[in-house]
């Protein structure tokens, strides 16, 4: 490769690296992060996944986190740091691969949205810090594509088996990827190697067909819906080409044998796949295999299941301005649209929406964090366009190889070639976002489907660059140049919210000091409750408890056991509703019994997906409400002792709200989320009957939304009032915004009376709620506020009207 041909790529690496290490010591996310860092200080010390300690993922992402611990120290700087490595790399072979596909002037496109668009939460976490398998998975899946451009390139054998190993790889870190990553390669082989003979002919479509039966497996064979929309639809589609029609334009005579090579990829996926199932089989028995390891029959694809979300109505847009400039490059280069009036009609059309938008939107939250979310929901479905459009093209290619041409006239580009390769894989790797549906999974799913977007919309530049450009116009560098920069504006959106945070804390850092040598964290001041609760209590079960001394966490607190440096008495670390089932509470409750752990660390409040597991384990609940008390309360974090320990003649407490109601309103009216929630707990802290009782949204309608949100994310039902009026509010916006405000309080209130510290008394909040059983009563008769005013009527204890 010569250097101008590499420079993309490096110029990537070295702006992903500097952006990833930036981001390497802000936030931390307790449920995930603390929970995969405890599992890897678990394998760290001598347990082994499924046997001492129960998980839901494959042995190389153990492996992985292990050796980090071992290399460079048992921390999350650590692993971060391989992290940033890791996906810096990811980044450049995104760079390289669109490069081969789109040309050098888009190569930074597809790598940059991927970078820019994973997760990064103002205040709370950055996604790439949390050491999900998802990062080492994405770096194969690069490689795997590589690894299959080479081969359609050159045709040599030794890239088949790079591409086994780095689907066995993917398998090692997460089955479902490694799965789809060996049907996509099948794919390709399928239609590029040779048919010479009867078995090769008969080997390729089958193969074909047997991944595509085992994509509908894991798809539990639907046949309608939106995920069968989705995913099912341009994978069938892909098996079908890529079986039979695909095979006259790619297969090379020169190539090895369908049967060969795909044997040869088999070969490279089954030996390192084998090598460490066959012993976790031996051990722990057939059935218990499937379902630790690969998770069959745990009901994970409903267990977990969240439905493709609805489009938004800028988000449509969006996605209709694409298929718009598409159609009409597609026009011009029939000569049936002349360019210039095309470009005119777009600007007139960017302008006036622009205008609109800005005068009639509210955006509480700030135009960037508002751009970008819309951004975010849009990406759903220009994937969705991007991966259709790549099928339709397969198609395409399909049909003109079944006409009496020569196999010189069928010849494609390299690019075209590319493009052939990667559809399969696009789609293949897209297929990783089920069953849930949510943004992170959507980003992690996505990577390879933006560089076909690129090859794609290099495609519709070249349609353009044929029209009836005047004499001396560059219609390429005029259209290419004007989407280049679109995509840029997009990038430095993404790069500003992103990184508000991050540089924030460069100068303003909480907690002011380490929290331990493992966890060694920080935010911006602002938002820097949350770290300072947990630095309180790591401390707290430090000078409480001796060096590794096991003691209990639940539902997902092992986060806090590992930055105390302690161990945990169960062999679950993740509280999941359903999962894991009540037989197995029922035996970590017999050896809760028997080792009887001095402390067990909970939560009082802020259970988001938690909220139902105090409920579903009722048994380790009822247990611990026996044996324990609480003796600590930082922020949201419950620590509970036996109760004839000695020495906890108080409970330990931080106060976090201080000053007057009013200031702490003022603070709660706030765009950021994670200070938004902070705010508004601390405002509930200092809330007092009185101030209830003279309940007053304010007149702005930003700030009443931003109140509003507030109450959703951070406050209880002490507030009930502002929500109450919120919901009597003539303004739509203004009435949605406080209806999922009461939701949220109905959830934290009951999450509340299940708390393992069982301390919750509703009598002491009667004075804020006792002067609205009026108004709950009337609200007792609309079905989307009903659940409200039964809590609000619980507690003030007024019998309720049916």
């Amino acid at each position: 490769m010569k250097l101008r041909e590499a420079a993309p790529a490096l110029a990537v690496f070295v702006l992903a690296l500097a952006y990833l290490l930036l981001l390497r010591p802000y936030g931390f996310q307790l449920e995930d992060e603390g929970t995969l860092l405890f599992w890897f200080s678990r394998v760290a010390d001598g347990q082994r996944p499924y046997v001492d300690f129960h998980t839901g993922y494959t042995p190389g992402f153990f492996a992985f986190g292990s050796t980090v611990f071992a290399l460079f120290g048992a921390s999350a700087t650590s692993l971060r740091g391989v992290l940033a490595l890791i996906n810096a790399t990811t980044a450049a072979g995104l760079a390289e691969i669109t490069r081969r596909v789109a040309g050098e002037r888009f190569a930074w496109i597809a790598p940059l949205i991927w970078l820019l668009f994973v997760p990064v939460y103002p205040g709370e976490f950055a996604a790439f810090n949390v050491p999900y398998p998802t990062w080492p998975v994405t770096l194969a899946w690069v490689v795997l594509a590589l690894a299959m451009l080479s081969w359609v390139e050159r045709r040599r054998a030794s890239t088949l088996v790079v591409a086994g190993a780095a689907a066995a790889a993917m398998m090692w870190f997460r089955p479902n990827s490694g799965a789809f990553a060996l049907a996509a390669a099948t794919w390709i082989v399928a239609a590029t190697a040779a048919r010479r003979s009867v078995l090769d002919r008969i080997a390729a479509p089958l193969a074909a067909a047997a991944m595509a039966l085992g994509v509908w497996y894991t798809f539990e064979f639907r046949v309608a819906g939106m995920d069968a929309f989705v995913h099912l639809v341009p994978a069938m589609a892909v098996a079908v080409l890529c079986a039979g029609p695909l095979s006259a334009r790619f297969s090379d005579n020169d190539a090895p044998g369908a049967t060969i090579a795909m044997a040869m990829l088999g070969a490279a996926f089954l030996a390192p796949t084998l090598s460490w199932t066959l012993p976790l089989l031996a051990e722990l028995g057939r059935d218990r295999f499937l379902y630790e390891v690969f998770l069959v029959g745990a009901g994970y694809q409903s267990l977990y299941y969240k439905p493709h979300p609805a489009p938004e109505i800028y988000a449509l847009a969006v996605t209709a301005a694409a298929l718009a400039f598409a159609i009409a490059g597609r026009l011009v280069a029939a000569r049936r649209l002349n360019p210039l009036v095309a470009i005119a009609l777009f600007g007139a059309c960017a302008i006036g929406g622009g205008a609109w938008l800005l005068h009639s939107e509210v955006m509480p939250e700030g135009f960037l964090q508002s751009v970008s979310l819309q951004l975010e929901n849009a990406s759903f479905w220009l994937a969705i366009v991007a991966n259709f459009g790549a099928v339709s093209w397969l198609a395409q290619v399909s049909r003109q190889a079944s006409g009496q041409v020569s196999r010189k006239q069928l010849a494609l580009s390299s690019r075209a070639r590319a493009l052939a390769v990667l559809t399969p894989l696009s789609v293949a790797m897209y297929l990783q976002m089920f069953p849930r549906s949510d943004f992170m999974h959507q980003v992690t799913s996505v990577p390879l489907t933006a560089v076909v977007a690129c090859a794609l919309l290099w495609r519709v530049v070249s349609w353009w660059a044929g029209g009836d450009w005047p004499e001396g116009w560059n219609g390429r560098n005029i259209v290419g140049g004007a989407a280049a920069c679109v995509a840029a504006s997009v990038l430095v959106v993404a790069a500003v919210e992103k990184t508000c945070g991050p540089l924030e804390a460069w100068s303003s850092q909480s907690p002011s000091g380490t929290i331990s040598s493992q966890l060694d964290v920080h935010v911006e001041a602002a938002a820097g409750d949350e770290l300072q609760a947990i630095a309180q209590t790591v401390d707290f079960l430090r000078r409480h408890s001796d060096g590794g001394e096991a003691l209990w966490s639940f539902p997902a607190t092992s986060g806090l056991l590992f930055a105390a440096g302690r161990r945990n008495a169960a062999p679950h670390d993740y509280w999941y509703p359903g999962r894991p089932d009540h037989a197995e509470e029922g035996r970590v409750l017999g050896l809760l019994r028997e080792k009887k752990p001095r402390l067990v660390v909970t939560l009082n409040r802020g259970w988001d997906f938690f909220a139902d597991s105090p409920l579903w384990f009722e048994d380790l609940r009822a247990w611990t409400v026996f044996r324990y008390r609480l003796v600590a309360r930082f922020g949201r974090y419950d620590v509970l002792a036996r109760r004839e320990l000695p020495g906890f003649d108080e409970i330990a407490t931080s106060a976090q709200g201080v000053g007057d109601s009013k200031t702490a309103e003022a603070e709660a009216i706030e765009p950021n989320l994670e200070r938004r929630r902070q705010a508004a707990a601390r405002w509930m802290d200092v809330l007092t009957p009185a101030d209830a009782a003279a309940a007053s949204l304010p007149s702005s309608r930003r700030d009443c939304l931003l109140l509003l949100r507030a109450l959703r994310d951070g406050g209880d039902l002490r507030a009930a009032a502002w929500a109450i009026q919120g919901y009597e509010s003539s303004d739509p916006r203004v009435r949605s915004e406080a209806v999922d405000a009461m939701n949220a309080m109905v959830r934290d209130v009951r999450a509340r009376r299940r708390r393992f510290a069982n301390d919750f008394d509703g009598s002491a909040w009667k004075p804020y709620v006792a002067a609205l059983t009026d108004g709950a009563n009337t609200l007792k008769r609309s079905e989307d506020a009903r659940a409200f005013a039964d809590e609000v009527l619980a507690i003030a204890g007024t019998p309720q009207d049916r």
